[in-house]
């Protein structure tokens, strides 16, 4: 059975470029394109690894992150790897903070 992944980002392009070479790696992918919809299909599909947009619409992929470690079930667990285009000196020590296991800077 395959690994799940979900991406979420709010920039259609970002989406289909990371969506076309995990599919191709043999990942099924989830999509969403805010941080809400993160968190709705995180809960249905139980992704075994989140690719979260530092800035999206509703929530931050930060937002999602801490959301996520906040859990008390499995969830709670999920790896997580946060997407920015903003500097990464600055953006890392929030995403580990938020509980992401790493920070990679677009273009990815």
């Amino acid at each position: 059975m395959s690994k799940t992944i979900l991406i979420a980002d709010d920039e259609e392009a970002n989406l289909k470029s990371i969506q076309t070479v995990l599919r191709i790696s043999g990942y099924k992918v989830v999509i969403a394109k805010d941080g809400n919809e993160a968190i709705r299909k995180t809960e249905e599909h139980k992704p075994d690894l989140l690719i979260l947009d530092m800035l999206m619409p509703n929530l931050t992929g930060n937002e999602v992150c801490s959301n996520l470690r906040q859990r008390q079930d499995e969830l709670s667990k999920t790896p997580v790897i946060i997407l920015t285009a903003l500097d990464p000196m600055l953006s890392e020590p929030k995403a580990v903070e938020a509980g992401a296991q790493k920070l990679l800077s677009k273009p990815v």
